[in-house]
């Protein structure tokens, strides 16, 4: 990744690559990343667990 590049992260399923996409689908069950997290713990809009299960909806939405 370079600093001066305009945009960062990905766009597209297809911008992940085979093991992130694995992750992603084991990332969803046990909430061990909400229990960590300090944003999450401090009532922040931040979910760990709901970002990675919406990123999963997201590309059953976009592969049908």
């Amino acid at each position: 990744m370079h600093l001066d590049e305009r945009e960062y992260g990905v766009n597209a399923p297809t911008d992940f690559h085979w093991n992130q996409l694995l992750s992603l689908d084991a990332c969803v069950q046990c909430g061990k990343c909400e229990q960590a997290c300090p944003a999450f713990a401090a009532g922040q809009p931040l979910n760990p667990k709901k970002l990675i299960q919406d990123l999963v909806c997201g590309f059953w939405t976009q592969a049908t």
